[in-house]
């Protein structure tokens, strides 16, 4: 477990080090940021944007949610996908799923969770809808992987229905829109070629 105090200690000795090695660091991050990814993740603690994509801070926007959903009844989705559409014009928008994800697995329990009823109804949704394959693989992990996998080409098939998205795309080629899932079980990145 993380101690509370050290997490301000890290932070000090990192900004330390970023301003030695490079002393425009942070001037050079506060006056702009021009990413060319959109990433919309799971929240899972486990999936760390930044390390698996090797990128530095500035070079990805990123946005997370519980199984990494695209809906378009969610303001917040929505606004950030047109704030890095039309504002920071981002070159490429990725949904990475995971393996293990435990969203996908909670949106199969019959019994309710409380406040997240309503999110996890949106999830099931995708089950349902690819419902009669899925329950044809008969290992439980391997099921919900493949259901993980469904979700992230159906959360890029609504991105690119997106008014501003299809608008960019017809004007400038981009942004171009990636299916991704992460292996928990050996860390590579799989792109799904949606």
């Amino acid at each position: 477990m993380v101690d509370y105090n050290s997490v301000f200690k890290h932070n000090r000795a990192w900004a330390k080090e970023m301003k030695e090695k490079n002393p425009e660091f942070f001037e050079k991050h506060f006056s702009a940021q021009n990413p060319d990814f959109l990433y919309i993740g799971c929240s899972d603690s486990r999936v760390s944007v930044e390390k698996l994509m090797g990128v530095d801070i500035g070079e990805v926007f990123v946005h997370r949610n519980i199984a990494n959903m695209v809906s378009r009844d969610d303001a917040n989705v929505m606004a950030v996908i047109q704030y890095a559409v039309e504002v920071l014009k981002v070159k490429n928008i990725v949904v990475a799923g995971h393996t293990g994800c435990g969203g996908i697995k909670a949106s199969l329990c019959e019994k309710s969770q409380g406040v997240m009823d309503t999110w996890l109804q949106n999830i099931k949704s995708v089950y349902i809808k690819h419902q009669d394959y899925l329950d044809t693989i008969d290992h439980e992990q391997c099921r919900l992987d493949e259901f993980s996998r469904l979700n992230v080409m159906e959360q890029c098939k609504t991105i690119s229905d997106f008014p501003c998205v299809k608008e960019s795309i017809e004007k400038t080629g981009y942004p171009e829109i990636h299916a991704w899932l992460y292996e928990m079980k050996d860390g590579h990145l799989v792109d799904l070629e949606f």
